[in-house]
């Protein structure tokens, strides 16, 4: 036997100890962030509910579709014009270029306005610099008298000489110093302007001549003559070349090479190639693919310089065969779960430190910032990103992939909940971004973000297609359940008569006097039936029952049940039954519903035969599952007075249309959800006093291939949709409650009456229709012995 103070004092045993205590932590941190999260979800469903109604729901999921597939229309139409005509603008490059120097490439709008803008603006100077001296006062209060001309410095008399080694001297000095001086006025200046700009605002000529260009230029020409720079890059096969400044380079006499292209140069296509470069997708493909063209016979593709976003680029070689798919999907697999595994993980430190946040401040607690796991989660992004943008050679991409995926997984983490969308919806994601990395893969990323951008919209309309379809038809249900169950125990409880009568079966006295004759018919023969009961004749499976125990509605003999079997079908045939309700199908649902039929009227003349029974447990919840045309849910609310809730669930949303319309033609309200058996019934559990389920019960050796076919394709034995709902039966009923089922004889009755402990079943009615041999079954809850 072991001693308890060793195993406390155990090292090991403590640490068992302390790991389990921190996973139920974690559990209970999990199941509380996803109760706030849903009950979030929620609230904002039903303010969503209120000011948008369905017609402009079903508005938004069109637009989010259309702008999918224009979106998609033109990633075709943009990749088949760009495989037919290929940019021959760089070409004239092949010939001149040297493979250790740079190229640079502008494709500039109106190139022959930029070229008498440079010569206006080169003249414009010129001549202005004969007639006086410009300067800027600020250079001469931050520089000193070193920033003003020597002109005016030395007077117009005085001599400038510049080759004596005492005046380098003094330069050097006070260049030395004017830097100093600069780098603190940079450091403790509030206005923070690159080289660039501020070389372009100090030089008071330059200005001047813009402005006189733009002057002159707009007294003949329109501002859409007026010439601008496209895109500019540069390109070279050895990265250190692009990141030295061009001053450096012609210090060293590095070859440099500059190519200016009109953006309507025919090099670039036909008129529409060229409309599409211009309007919709830009010049950098069409460039980058004429710069690569330049190392056809190198051993590395070269590297580009991106001068309008200051990105760089390293082109590798691509395979482009049908196996890169493969690749494509192990690497979306490897990115999707690593970023969701990696933002998971931090919303979870996040939340935790809030819940610290919040006991410090209520129970006074120390406070404890998890630094180090968010640390570590965020270095761990940062490298995924790195790694990323090395796959997809562009970094913005790989920011948004990470934040497309963030996205949907905390759509499939909070807003998820239905069986559909948990089946399905992760599917449709993964196909869309299956899309975009083989399309990456495929054709080395050209057209890439068009491609990402057709991938994310699909993504976005099947979200918005999920949610309006599956997620918010199933929070108003369940708001509805608990409205309805909240009406239902603020009622007291319903009175039963000692001699009830239901208005719908009350008769004439000669209908009365008819079956009174009728049931001393049916006495009269109960012997004879008892007899061939006991002897195993007339029915293939008549089990004998034990008398005395279960439920009140519960059958006590075989002889019994016989009895009331004969007795039902001789009042069914003087007309005592209680009406079939009345229902319509169009043509549609005729095609996918399924219509009332040998099956169904069993399961109407079983629950009639209980009836009186059933009142006498006072219900107050009805549930059926697959309701179809809603008929069965319809008879149960009529015959038990409209005292009871109905609710009905089906998986094809033409069943739940016709089993409204059954409901109101028959003056009853009946709730229906789409869902698969159950599924988002949770309000329900254990309070379910009638469930009713007619499955699809015929054995078949393939899958459904429509919606009729589901309705009665039962698979293997015919008891594939069975099993799946008969583990829940319990969690469902509520402690009086009582199971109806309509089975085949081929489904195994016997093993299906024992399939739970702890319920009982028995057979309800049984009847043969043709070669089927039908069977209602009925399960109710054991009695606990005290």
């Amino acid at each position: 036997m072991e001693n308890p103070t060793q195993n406390r004092n155990d090292p090991a045993a403590t640490r068992l100890q302390r790991r389990n205590r921190n996973v139920e932590d974690l559990n209970q941190f999990g199941a509380v962030r996803d109760r706030l999260f849903h009950a979030m979800l929620v609230k904002l469903t039903l303010v969503y509910c209120e000011v948008v109604n369905p017609f402009f729901r079903k508005v938004f999921e069109f637009v989010s579709l259309t702008l999918a597939l224009t979106v998609l229309s033109f990633l075709f139409f943009t990749h088949i014009m760009s495989s037919h005509a290929s940019p021959t603008c760089i070409n004239v490059l092949k010939g001149n270029w040297k493979n250790d120097g740079v190229v640079r490439v502008e494709v500039v709008k109106n190139l022959k306005s930029l070229d008498y803008k440079e010569r206006w603006i080169s003249f414009y100077k010129n001549e202005r610099s004969r007639m006086q001296c410009h300067f800027n006062p600020k250079q001469a209060l931050v520089h000193g008298p070193v920033a003003i001309p020597a002109e005016i410095r030395h007077g117009p008399s005085a001599n400038i000489t510049t080759g004596g080694s005492t005046g380098y001297n003094k330069s050097r000095v006070k260049t030395l110093l004017s830097y100093i001086l600069n780098l603190t006025s940079n450091i403790f200046s509030f206005d923070f302007f690159d080289d660039y700009e501020e070389e372009e605002y100090t030089d008071t000529l330059d200005i001047d001549a813009e402005k006189a260009f733009l002057d002159h230029f707009l007294q003949t020409k329109t501002e859409n003559d007026l010439p601008a720079i496209i895109y500019r890059a540069e390109y070279a096969l050895h990265y250190g070349l692009l990141r030295l400044p061009k001053s450096y380079r012609d210090k060293r006499s590095i070859p440099f090479h500059e190519l200016k292209i009109d953006s309507n140069h025919q090099c670039f296509g036909d008129a529409t190639m060229i409309f599409t470069l211009n309007k919709f997708i830009g010049f950098e493909e069409a460039v980058m693919t004429g710069l690569r063209s330049l190392a056809e016979n190198e051993t590395t593709d070269g590297y580009l310089h991106n001068l309008n976003t200051g990105e760089h680029y390293h082109f590798v070689g691509n395979t482009m065969t049908r196996k890169s798919y493969i690749t494509a999907a192990i690497v979306m697999f490897i990115f999707t779960f690593a970023i969701s595994l990696l933002l998971r993980f931090s919303h979870h430190q996040i939340f935790m430190f809030i819940v610290d946040l919040l006991h410090m401040f209520e129970l006074n607690q120390p406070l404890e910032f998890p630094a180090a796991p968010l640390l570590t989660v965020i270095l761990a992004l940062v490298g995924m990103e790195a790694i990323m943008s090395e796959v997809f050679a562009d970094t913005t991409t790989a920011f948004y992939v990470i934040l497309v995926v963030w996205i949907a997984d905390q759509f499939d983490a909070i807003c998820c909940h239905s069986a559909t969308s948990k089946q399905y919806w992760l599917r449709f994601f993964f196909l869309y971004q299956f899309f975009f990395y083989a399309y990456q893969y495929r054709f080395g990323g050209q057209f890439g973000s068009i491609a990402f951008l057709a991938s994310t919209l699909f993504i976005i309309h099947s979200m918005i297609f999920f949610f309006h379809h599956y997620e918010v038809p199933l929070i108003l249900y369940q708001e509805r359940v608990l409205r309805i169950l909240s009406e239902i125990q603020s009622v007291p409880p319903m009175v039963v008569p000692p001699n009830p009568t239901n208005s719908t079966t009350q008769r004439t006295t000669q209908e009365t006097q008819t079956a009174g004759s009728t049931g001393e018919n049916v006495e009269n023969n109960l012997p004879a039936m008892n007899e061939t009961a006991q002897n195993g004749e007339g029915n293939d499976f008549i089990p004998n029952q034990d008398a005395g125990s279960g439920s009140d509605i519960e059958n006590t003999s075989t002889e019994e049940r016989v009895a009331e079997n004969v007795v039902s079908d001789a009042l069914g045939e003087q007309g005592m039954s209680l009406p079939t309700p009345h229902y319509q199908l169009n043509a549609i649902q005729r095609q996918c519903v399924y219509q009332p039929a040998e099956d169904t009227f069993l399961l109407l003349d079983a629950i009639e035969k209980d009836i009186q029974k059933l009142k006498q447990i006072e219900p107050s919840i009805v549930l059926e599952i697959g309701s179809g045309t809603g008929v069965v849910s319809t008879f149960v609310n009529k015959a038990l007075d409209g005292k009871v809730a109905s609710f009905a669930t089906d998986l094809n949303i033409n069943a739940l249309d016709c089993t409204v319309e059954t409901g109101k033609l028959n003056g009853v309200s009946i709730e229906v959800v789409q869902t698969d058996l159950y599924g988002g019934l949770d309000h329900l559990n254990n309070k379910v006093d009638i469930l009713l389920f007619n499955p699809p019960y015929v054995p078949t050796e393939d899958s459904p291939k429509d919606l009729y076919e589901l309705c009665w394709a039962g698979g293997k034995d015919g008891r594939e949709t069975l099993d799946r709902l008969l583990p829940s039966i319990t969690k469902l009923l509520s402690p009086k409650g009582v199971f109806y089922l309509v089975a085949l004889h081929a489904n195994g009755i016997e093993q299906l009456l024992n399939h739970n402990p702890n319920l009982k079943g028995s057979i309800a009615m049984e009847r043969r229709c043709g070669i089927e041999h039908l069977y209602i079954l009925k399960f109710v809850h054991i009695e606990k012995s005290v």
